[in-house]
């Protein structure tokens, strides 16, 4: 599978570390920077995700063990979460899912320890994982509160002597990213809550109905088994963000995979309550729940093949768009520049100096890294005709001097489906203004 748009927009980020991201906390480019020794092939920087996923497997299965179960019921927990039927997982992105569910497993691992004893050795590890969740996705914050919770109950009361040490360690960890939030204008958060999705209700379109009926089966099942004493640290730490992603549902756009931290707690109480059916049952079950995950193997194998599958049709057609793109700007001295992230990374993944310009979030950082001068000429690459986005639009007139049409770029990406993007020149007039980073001759 080629890179996703985000996954080459992470990878930018890796060559450029920092304490934080506009739009993620930065885990995931400190994963693909840790084995950038091996290359950037896709392989090489999908690695430490496709790592992190199996460990997490392996986690949710010592969560069970933890939490006083037998090993039959770690297998099954651990086979239940890898086959989880959703692709981003099954690919092995590098996205900020696989280091989240990493952490979440370790810090549920590690709660589950310290409810039992007073190791200090088990605090301090907690206190890591409570941190590395924080880097890796905002929505951290859930199962931090989950187990805080958690040990303001019986079952979970040790947790609380000696709970300074995860919360000095956690919070040693999470500082440098608050330090970069308050140096850049709370831009992580600000991104996260107000301008990521869209606040509007769409109650009536298929991803709010999707959503709603996976949350609510969700709801029920940790409900339903979680309801013994020793298992509500696994309730404290899903049902909680399951029921505030329900609501959150109803104002703004959500995304499945959003749900995937609830899911680790859940995988462990499955696999409990899955060994005490009769044998029948589990058989029944594990049919249903491999086909699933097969359905999507199968997408994901299709969408590899380059034959009809809805997996990721774009992606394919990047690497004839940086052929192309090379060669134009090569023949016309033109920088290429775009409006959009995923078009620029792309680019940049592919050896071809990008710029971006525009209002978009993502636009700032761009230019911190690669300057934020006018070329004499640019050509502009977009994912929909300009006169169709009065954004484009009025960023191309505030940017450019002059513009023009340029030519329209079409691939075939499989049997069934094509791609196309479109390109507008932008000249401007003679500028001073000089920036050595841009990859390209300065303007004189």
């Amino acid at each position: 599978m080629p890179l996703e748009g985000d996954e080459a927009y992470y990878w930018v980020w890796s060559r450029h570390l920092a304490a934080g991201y506009i739009d993620h906390p930065p885990m995931v480019a400190w994963l693909i920077a840790a084995l950038s020794f091996l290359g950037k092939s896709a392989l090489a920087i999908r690695l430490p995700f496709i790592l992190a996923e199996g460990a997490a497997a392996l986690l949710v299965g010592f969560v069970v063990i933890a939490l006083g179960a037998g090993a039959a019921g770690a297998s099954a927990a651990t086979m239940i979460f890898a086959l989880i039927p959703q692709h981003r997982m099954l690919i092995g992105e590098a996205q900020p899912d696989a280091p989240y569910v990493l952490f979440w497993s370790l810090a549920l691992y590690f709660a589950a320890r310290a409810a039992q004893s007073e190791s200090m050795r088990d605090r301090f590890a907690l206190g890591v994982a409570a941190g590395g969740i924080l880097l890796s996705r905002l929505f951290g914050w859930a199962v931090v509160a989950g187990i805080a919770c958690y040990s303001l109950t019986d079952a979970g009361a040790r947790i609380r002597r000696h709970a300074w040490i995860a919360l000095a360690v956690a919070a040693a960890l999470y500082a440098p990213y608050l330090v970069w939030n308050a140096t850049h204008a709370w831009a992580g958060f600000t991104f996260a809550f107000l301008q990521r999705e869209r606040w509007i209700p769409h109650w009536n379109q298929a991803p709010f109905i999707r959503f709603t009926a996976l949350t609510i089966a969700l709801i029920v099942l940790t409900a339903a088994t979680t309801r013994k004493p020793r298992l509500a640290l696994l309730a404290w730490t899903a049902l909680p963000m399951l029921i505030g992603l329900g609501l959150f549902a109803l104002a703004k756009d959500v995304e499945t995979w959003w749900l995937m931290g609830p899911f680790v707690s859940l995988c462990a109480a499955l696999g409990i309550a899955v060994v005490q059916l009769p044998r029948g049952s589990r058989i029944a079950l594990t049919i249903l729940w491999s086909c699933a995950a097969a359905w999507t193997a199968a997408v994901v194998a299709l969408a590899a093949l380059a034959l009809p599958s809805p997996l990721y049709v774009r992606d394919f057609a990047f690497r004839g768009l940086a052929k192309d793109v090379r060669a134009i700007s090569a023949r016309t001295r033109a920088v290429p520049m775009s409006n959009r992230y995923e078009i620029a990374s792309q680019l940049r993944y592919a050896g071809i100096p990008a710029l971006m310009f525009g209002r978009e979030p993502q636009v700032a950082s761009w230019q911190h890294w690669y300057g934020d001068g006018k070329p004499r000429r640019a050509i502009v690459i977009a994912l929909y005709p300009p006169r169709d986005e009065p954004q484009l639009q009025a960023a191309l007139h505030r940017f450019c001097t002059k513009t023009a049409p340029g030519p329209t770029l079409a691939y075939v990406t499989n049997r069934t489906s094509s791609e196309t993007f479109y390109t507008q020149w932008c000249d401007n007039e003679p500028s001073h203004r000089t920036n050595d980073r841009t990859g390209q001759p300065n303007p004189q």
